[in-house]
C-alpha cells in the first residue's frame, strides 16, 4: 500500500471572544508578566534586533502588551514601528495603561481585515488559537507582511508539531531557540520564518 501525504490542515483551539474579556478582566492572565516567562519574550526580542532592528512589526494576540516591555528594553524599538492587536478589549485597555505611546486595538483578525505591512509579524503563544492556523498565516502574507518579512511564531508544548510541520512546508527557518523553565515544566520552541510566497 502506498503511503499518501498527509493533506490534513492543523486546526487550532479558539475560545469566543467573552471568554478571553474575562480572563484578562480577573488577572488570569498576569502571570506572563514574571520572571518564569521571560525566555520565550527575550527570544523573540533577540529575533527582533537580530534580524528587523528597525523594521515594523505587527504582535497579533498582544494580550497586556508584554512583548512590548522587552522589545523596548532589548531591541530599543519605538512604539511608532510597532502595533499590537488583540481580540479582548480588556488586553488591549491594560496594554494601552502599560504603553500609553504605542498603538494598540481590538481586532478579530480571523473575521477582519487589517491595513498596514509590517517586516515582522509576531505570534506569541497565539497561532494556535486560530480555527486555521494556515489560513491566519496565508492572510499575513497576502495583506500584511513586506515581500521580506519574517514570522516569528512561539509555541509551548510538544503539542502543536502539526502546526510547526505545517509551516516548515511553506517557509525557511531564519532563527530558532528552545527557551525551557524546568521549575514549571514548560517548553517553548521559536521560530523566525521566511514564508516561500507563491
Amino acid at each position: 500500500m502506498r503511503n499518501e501525504p498527509n493533506t490534513t490542515r492543523p486546526k487550532g483551539a479558539p475560545a469566543e471572544r467573552d471568554v478571553w474579556e474575562n480572563q484578562y478582566a480577573s488577572g488570569a492572565w498576569d502571570y506572563l508578566a514574571g520572571a518564569d516567562e521571560a525566555g520565550h519574550y527575550l527570544a523573540i526580542a533577540r529575533f527582533c534586533q537580530r534580524h528587523v532592528p528597525h523594521g515594523a512589526l505587527l504582535d497579533i494576540g498582544c494580550g497586556t502588551g508584554i512583548l512590548l516591555d522587552y522589545l523596548r528594553r532589548e531591541v530599543g524599538i519605538v512604539p511608532s514601528r510597532y502595533k499590537g492587536i488583540d481580540l479582548a478589549q480588556s488586553a488591549v485597555e491594560q496594554a494601552a495603561a502599560r504603553h500609553p505611546d504605542a498603538h494598540f486595538a481590538q481586532c478579530d483578525y480571523a473575521a477582519q481585515g487589517l491595513p498596514g505591512r509590517y517586516d515582522a509579524v509576531v505570534f506569541n503563544e497565539t497561532l494556535y488559537c486560530f480555527a486555521d492556523p494556515l489560513a491566519i498565516v496565508d492572510k499575513c502574507a497576502a495583506g500584511n507582511m513586506t515581500a521580506n518579512a519574517l514570522l516569528i511564531v512561539s509555541m509551548y508544548g510538544e503539542h502543536h508539531e502539526d502546526i510547526w510541520q505545517a509551516l516548515l512546508a511553506r517557509s525557511s527557518v531564519v532563527d530558532e531557540d528552545i527557551v525551557e523553565n524546568p521549575q514549571r515544566g514548560v517548553r517553548w520552541k521559536i521560530r523566525a520564518l521566511r514564508l516561500r510566497f507563491a
